[in-house]
């Protein structure tokens, strides 16, 4: 897995500009793409700007190049982000991810949702509900989905 890392500062006066962009605009883009994992948005605010870390998670280089190009180092800023700050870094950094505790939750999570919401949403088509009966029971299901323990199992703090 290849974390992604940029920089990009905006005024303190417009805390909110550029993390609407990037939640937003981009990434629903990102979601699209193969091998795209996740991204966080980190804040530091200081006096007079505010710093934005955004980290994404790719599988592979290769998946980042279908992301960035033949030059994967060079930040890729869409205008709107462009306005929303007054500097940002001009390239990226990537790092080789060796060890990542509790990735692939969320992929659980959303997988489980998506299985039973789709599962439901066929048997109440079947059944002969309409649309809206159908959708109906694919959220109830979702609801139903047992979140407690998506993770592995881990020993305690004895180890057993």
């Amino acid at each position: 897995m290849i974390l992604r890392a940029w920089r990009g500062y905006a005024a303190a006066t417009e805390p909110q500009a550029y993390p609407r962009h990037l939640l937003h605009s981009v990434r629903p883009k990102l979601e699209r793409m193969a091998g795209f994992r996740g991204l966080y948005l980190l804040r530091h605010r200081g006096l007079e700007e505010i710093e934005f870390l955004v980290l994404t998670l790719w599988d592979s280089m290769e998946a980042v190049h279908a992301f960035a190009g033949d030059q994967p180092e060079v930040a890729i800023v869409e205008p709107e982000a462009r306005a929303a700050l007054v500097r940002f870094d001009d390239t990226v950094r990537h790092y080789e991810v060796l060890a990542a505790e509790g990735l692939g939750v969320t992929d659980q999570i959303r997988g489980a949702l998506i299985e039973g919401a789709l599962a439901a949403f066929e048997d109440a088509s079947v059944r002969g509900l309409c649309c809206e009966g159908a959708w109906e029971a694919a959220v109830s299901a979702m609801r139903q989905v047992d979140l407690s323990a998506p993770g592995e199992q881990r020993p305690g703090p004895g180890g057993g």
